[in-house]
């Protein structure tokens, strides 16, 4: 819970004022948090764009939805932020990327049905935040470069990136690149 010497600056800051809120959602009090980083994403601001797109994908102070979180997080990748464009690659590759359910009169249970992988899409998003360094795209993009449409496939690429990702200690990329490494030896 955030202290009372926080809470004074809040009141006068707006930049304190915004990190009160981003305690707030990282602790107990995600509905009162929400609204302040809400707002700052809506003037444009990478960092709270990039958190109301993670709380809408984790439900953290809103309901979940994976169409919200995929506006929010796109907006946040076009302006760089590379956690944005990794999680925004891993919406597109389960097939629930942005301009997704959005068709008029898509029903009260439609986010709880993804569409169709877009490869395409995972690719350009992983993309840029592998080569920054996200071990999280490595891995992410190393699975797509294995298991995508064939036309996409390319092992030698896709075992660099998942060696990369291993390295930067991601699970999924050790897993990637031990699988890479018994498919080399058989």
């Amino acid at each position: 819970m955030p202290g009372f010497l926080q809470r004074v600056r809040s009141a006068v800051s707006p930049n304190a004022r915004l990190q009160l809120a981003y305690s707030q959602m990282d602790g107990s009090e995600r509905h009162l948090g929400f609204p302040v980083v809400a707002k700052a994403a809506q003037r444009g601001d990478t960092e709270a764009q990039y958190r109301v797109g993670r709380a809408y994908l984790d439900g953290n102070g809103v309901p979940p939805s994976r169409t919200m979180a995929a506006q929010w997080l796109e907006r946040a990748a076009e302006s760089g932020k590379l956690e944005a464009q990794a999680a925004l690659a891993a919406l597109y590759l389960t097939g629930s990327g942005a301009g997704h359910n959005e068709a008029a009169g898509a029903g009260l249970f439609a986010e709880a049905l993804p569409g169709e992988p877009d490869f395409a899409q995972a690719i350009r998003w992983a993309t840029p935040a592998a080569e920054a360094g996200s071990a999280d795209a490595q891995a992410l993009l190393g699975y797509v470069l294995t298991s995508g449409p064939q036309a996409m496939r390319d092992l030698p690429a896709a075992d660099e990136w998942y060696r990369r990702s291993a390295q930067g200690g991601c699970a999924q990329g050790s897993l990637g690149h031990g699988l890479a490494l018994l498919r080399v030896a058989t």
